[in-house]
Formats: structure tokens, C-alpha cells, sequence
């Protein structure tokens, strides 16, 4: 829809006007004005590719998509001279990239909403700070060097607190007799039900192999070994 559109423009911009000679290029505006519409065009192909259908994503696209027309229009212009009687591409220039504006700030916070629920699934998941490149694949969880980075930080505030390491006693017999699909699947699972039984202020990350390690802020060692003893019942139950 939105390459139709762009053609249509272009379509009626050739039918009203006439192309200006190169000569009357201004290639500052050519390569500005054609530089923005580009990466507005990148912007609402990432937000596409990388978030599912829904409310919050229909007016970040649609904001976008406005904005892109708005600045295909602008950017015809450098091409094409209309005649004064013309007055669509002003009006159009006019409008559509404030309507755009307007509408991708309604999507932000729509989008807004949606991360502090968001934050409110993951707070076990994640503390303090977002780093994607440091998620374990199988489990979603954070990876040992996340972990790492956690309790650096408590480290430097001078927080007290505890760590605790679970893992399963002959995950490599799990691994060698049921294959790595299954293994992982166990892993997966688990972590789950650590999640499910976890005080509301601990973190859970996957430590490596079948280790999970979790941390306790402001947490004595006498409380810390009491949620420790629980989540061990837990993982045994639960083999």
C-alpha cells in the first residue's frame, strides 16, 4: 500500500508538472530531503519486522508511513515544477508530516504502557539495566556474564546480599540417554519454576550447563538459605 501510494504521487506529480532540468537541482536538498525519507522508510521496515501485530505497533507503523509520504512529497519536489494553480503537494507537504508526528507520539505512548507491563513480566528475568546480547537463547534468561554485571553493581553501592547456584545432579546422563532437544527442554522448563517461586526482588539467570544462579539483594544468609532450601524442594519435585 504504501508503494502505491508513493507511485501514485509520483504518478500525478509527473501528469501536473514538469521535470526541471538538472541543472536546477539543488543536490543539498536532493540528497537531505531523499536521505530523510529513506530512513524513515528503514525506521517503519524495522519497527514491522521486529514487533508482533497489535495496537501499539498499527500507530507506530502509521506514524511512520505518514511521515514517509510527507517526505516523498517534499522530495518531488526537487524534481518536478508544478504550476501555481497546483496546490495539493503544499497542502500535503503541510499536513502530513505533522499528522505523522502527532501520530507516532500517540504510538510512543501507547508503546510507553506497554514496557512498563513488560517490565513488570521481566523483573526476574532483568534488574537495573536492559542487555540483549547478554540473553541465554534456550532459557530467555540472563547469562552468566549479566549476572557478572549485576553484582558488580551491588558491589559498588555497597548493598549486602546473597547468590545461590541450583543444577540437576547427572544432567549429562539426561543429555546422553534423551538428546539435547530434551535437555533443553528440562533447562526451559526449570527455569520456569524457579521463576515461579521466586521472592519478587530476586534475579534468575542461567549460570551455563544446567546451572542456575540467583541473586538475593539485601538478603542475610539466614534468609537467603531458607529460599534457597525452598527452591531445591521445587527442582526436585519438579524432576
Amino acid at each position: 500500500a504504501m508503494a502505491l501510494l508513493m507511485a501514485g504521487v509520483l504518478g500525478v506529480s509527473g501528469q501536473s508538472g514538469a521535470l526541471k532540468p538538472v541543472a536546477q537541482w539543488q543536490w543539498i536538498d536532493v540528497v537531505g530531503e531523499g536521505g530523510m525519507a529513506l530512513m524513515l522508510g528503514v525506521w517503519l521496515t524495522q519497527v514491522r519486522a521486529s514487533r508482533p501485530a497489535g495496537v501499539v505497533t498499527n500507530w507506530l507503523c502509521l506514524g511512520l508511513a505518514t511521515m514517509v509520504l510527507g517526505a516523498w512529497v517534499d522530495w518531488m519536489d526537487e524534481f518536478w515544477a508544478l504550476p501555481k494553480t497546483v496546490a495539493w503537494d503544499n497542502w500535503m507537504e503541510s499536513a502530513l508530516t505533522p499528522l505523522g508526528i502527532a501520530l507516532l507520539t500517540w504510538g510512543l505512548h501507547l508503546w510507553r504502557q506497554e514496557q512498563l507491563v513488560l517490565n513488570q513480566q521481566l523483573r526476574q528475568r532483568e534488574r537495573v539495566f536492559r542487555e540483549h546480547r547478554s540473553m541465554d537463547g534456550v532459557t530467555q534468561l540472563g547469562d552468566a556474564s549479566y549476572m557478572a554485571q549485576q553484582v558488580e553493581l551491588e558491589r559498588r553501592a555497597g548493598r549486602s546480599g546473597a547468590l545461590v547456584m541450583l543444577g540437576f545432579d547427572g544432567f549429562d546422563a539426561v543429555l546422553r540417554t534423551h538428546g539435547l532437544a530434551q535437555a533443553e527442554s528440562l533447562l526451559q522448563c526449570a527455569g520456569q519454576l524457579l521463576l515461579l517461586n521466586l521472592p519478587h526482588d530476586a534475579l534468575l539467570c542461567r549460570y551455563g550447563a544446567d546451572r542456575f544462579v540467583v541473586l538475593l539483594p539485601g538478603y542475610a544468609q539466614d534468609h537467603a538459605r531458607l529460599v534457597a532450601a525452598d527452591l531445591q524442594r521445587a527442582l526436585s519435585s519438579f524432576v
